[in-house]
């Protein structure tokens, strides 16, 4: 805004800084909240939301293991293994992960080591559920492999 009067800028900032923080508190709270975040993951539009933040670097990852864990099947493990492929655009050819997103890479890792330890804690249990668990252990650490060459690159 062009003005002189200085007064009216230094308000004009404070509504600014205000209105960034309540912005960044409601993006926070979805990251805490099981319904927000994944309803947020179930979403055809994420990609017009949250590119300035990184959303793994944001998360507790074992709390969102608990989370899908807590789900009757797997549907939600597919969606956020969906989405974070989407996320960082490893199946997009004209795309690149965003810088942004290169904190992420450790909470993505995290989360991958969460299913490769319940496939260890699965053995010998006759639960065929470990089947699920060491594919979805399998397609992070192609996630992870694509992350890492990107940032290489972008070195």
């Amino acid at each position: 805004m062009y003005t002189n009067d200085e007064e009216i800028k230094d308000r004009i900032e404070k509504i600014r800084g205000i209105v960034s923080r309540k912005i960044e508190k409601i993006t926070l709270d979805m990251f805490l909240n099981k319904d927000q975040f994944f309803a947020y993951i179930e979403k055809a539009d994420y990609f017009n939301q949250y590119n300035d933040i990184g959303i793994m670097a944001n998360v507790d990852v074992g709390k969102l293991f608990s989370w899908l864990e807590a789900e009757a099947d797997f549907r939600m493990d597919y969606k956020l293994l969906r989405f974070l492929n989407s996320r960082y655009r490893k199946n997009i050819v004209n795309e690149d992960l965003q810088p942004n997103d290169f904190d992420d890479v450790a909470n993505v890792r995290l989360l991958q080591e969460k299913y490769e330890q319940k496939c260890v804690s699965l053995q010998n249990s006759f639960d065929r559920r470990i089947y699920k668990y060491k594919h979805i252990a399998g397609e992070y650490e192609k996630l992870i492999e694509y992350m890492e060459e990107r940032i290489e690159a972008a070195k």
